[in-house]
C-alpha cells in the first residue's frame, strides 16, 4: 500500500511539475472580456460553409472581439455543438481591443442553427452558425444588393433609435438582394455615430430575397446616420435617424 501511495504521489509531482513548466514557457495568462450586445459576440464575423458530413476547412472560421486589460497569453474556445468547435490560442502583446479569428474543427452532424457560446477569461458570449443539409448548394453565396451603386431600395428600419441608448435586438434593418447563387452570407456595417448593423445566414434557392441585419451599439449623438452595406463588388446605403436622448 505505502509503495503503491508513493507511485501515486510521484505521478501528481510530475503532473504539477508539467504544468508549472508549460505555464512558465507560455508566459502570463491575458485578462479581459469579450466583446458582447445581450449575450451575442460583437462585432463578429463568420466565415465559411457549414454542411452536414462535410469537415471543417481553414475557411471555417470565426471572428470576435475582445477588450484586453493585461496582455499574455491565451486560450478562446467554444464548447462543442453538433459535431463541431472553434479554438484559438496565441499571445496579445497590445491592450484595447483585438480580434482573434477562432479555427473551427469537427464535422457537422445535423443541419440547423446551431449556437456556440465563447468563452474568455471569466466572459462568454454566443455566435450563431447555420448548417445546410448534405447536398445542398455549399460554399458562399453570390448575390448583389437591391440598388447598388446607391441607395439601398425596399429597406425597412425598425426600433427606436435614441442617443445614449444602447440597441438590442428589435433594431433591425431588413434589405433586398438579388441571390444568383446559394449558399452562406454574412454582412456587417461599419460603425456610424457609435452603433452598427451585422447578420447573417444560408440561402437556400436563388432570386429576390430578404435579409434582416441587427443593431448593436450606443448612438452618441441625434441626428441622420448613412450606412453603407457591401456585397461582392456591389454597395448601396441607407439611413438611420437618432433621435435626443430618452
Amino acid at each position: 500500500m505505502n509503495r503503491i501511495f508513493a507511485v501515486l504521489m510521484g505521478i501528481l509531482f510530475l503532473l504539477s511539475a508539467c504544468q508549472k513548466e508549460e505555464s512558465f514557457e507560455l508566459g502570463q495568462p491575458a485578462q479581459g472580456s469579450l466583446q458582447s450586445d445581450l449575450g451575442t459576440c460583437l462585432p463578429k464575423n463568420v466565415n465559411g460553409s457549414y454542411v452536414v458530413n462535410q469537415s471543417l476547412t481553414d475557411s471555417n472560421y470565426i471572428d470576435v472581439t475582445l477588450n484586453i486589460i493585461q496582455t499574455g497569453y491565451y486560450s478562446i474556445v467554444t464548447d462543442s455543438v453538433n459535431g463541431y468547435f472553434f479554438r484559438a490560442e496565441g499571445n496579445f502583446i497590445n491592450p484595447g481591443i483585438n480580434t482573434v479569428r477562432l479555427r473551427g474543427s469537427g464535422k457537422p452532424i445535423q443541419d440547423g442553427d446551431n449556437v456556440f457560446t465563447v468563452f474568455f477569461d471569466t466572459s462568454f458570449c454566443s455566435v450563431q452558425i447555420t448548417v445546410i443539409p448534405a447536398g445542398s448548394s455549399g460554399g458562399t453565396a453570390t448575390y448583389t444588393m437591391d440598388g447598388a451603386g446607391s441607395d439601398c431600395t425596399g429597406f425597412t428600419i425598425a426600433g427606436d433609435y435614441n442617443a445614449g441608448t444602447a440597441l438590442g435586438t428589435t433594431n433591425t434593418v431588413s434589405l433586398n438582394v438579388n441571390v444568383t447563387t446559394p449558399g452562406t452570407w454574412a454582412i456587417s456595417t461599419p460603425a456610424v455615430g457609435g452603433f452598427s448593423f451585422s447578420g447573417a445566414g444560408t440561402f437556400t434557392t436563388p432570386g429576390i430575397q430578404t435579409i434582416q441585419l441587427t443593431g448593436s451599439g450606443t448612438p452618441t449623438a441625434a441626428g441622420t446616420q448613412m450606412f453603407m452595406i457591401t456585397a461582392g463588388a456591389t454597395s448601396c446605403s441607407f439611413p438611420v435617424t437618432v433621435i435626443g436622448g430618452t
